[in-house]
């Protein structure tokens, strides 16, 4: 007590001591208008990851997986206490559709919702926005089939004289298992083992490393991505 008496009598006079008094008077002034004066703030949050999780939905339990969401981020507005959503941040929120709605195959229109991933309950907030609001999601069954593999060799030639043995110009293995989305499994008419090598044949030659590509009925190419 002494101590204080003493920096109390040594201070008290001093401009400096009154100048932080009336810095921390006037912070502790302006917080308590804020809050009674304006209770409620607006904020925006950009970039809030957008969460694909279908399980324990009614397109996961009718065998539906997400083939592809065009969103990826979205930007929230919110309204709320001053001290309650400013501890919100894009790493605290996640934006979600609901899948509960979907049974069947095809592309979805859904809205994006917001939730806190931080599972305080205690935190209240108005959405007033979200940008963009919906999401255009494609489901699907994922399934796994049997495809022959048939070579091809456009610049393997062979030499004059010497013809090709069709049982000999084989691929190994001669099938293969593709898993993927049901409606791009059904695009598919022929599995090609590609090798672009140049050479001239006059023996049987084994080629390695072969490309394999997949083509429709009307001999387009399919682009492989979410094939396995």
């Amino acid at each position: 007590m002494k101590i204080l008496e003493k920096l109390r009598e040594k201070y008290m006079s001093s401009n400096i001591f009154l100048l932080i008094i009336a810095v921390i008077l006037a912070i502790m002034l302006w917080f308590a208008i804020s809050l009674t004066r304006y209770p409620s703030v607006q904020k925006t949050i950009h970039n809030i990851p957008v969460t694909v999780d279908i399980s324990g939905s009614a397109a996961s339990q009718n065998g539906l997986n997400v083939i592809s969401c065009d969103v990826k981020e979205v930007r929230v507005e919110l309204l709320g206490s001053r001290t309650q959503i400013g501890y919100l941040t894009n790493e605290t929120l996640t934006a979600y559709f609901d899948a509960d709605s979907v049974s069947t195959t095809g592309t979805k229109k859904l809205a994006l919702k917001i939730k806190n991933i931080n599972g305080d309950s205690n935190i209240n907030y108005e959405i007033k926005s979200v940008y963009p609001s919906k999401a255009t999601v494609v489901f699907d069954k994922m399934d796994t089939r049997e495809f022959d593999v048939v070579p091809r060799t456009p610049n393997v030639k062979i030499i004059e004289g010497k013809v090709k043995n069709p049982d000999e110009y084989v691929c190994i293995p001669s099938q293969i298992s593709i898993t993927g989305p049901s409606a791009k499994l059904d695009m598919i008419d022929k599995v090609y083992a590609v090798s672009n090598k140049e050479m001239t044949l006059d023996t049987s030659y084994v080629l390695s490393g072969a490309e394999l590509q997949l083509y429709t009925a009307d001999n387009v190419l399919i682009d492989p991505s979410s094939l396995n």
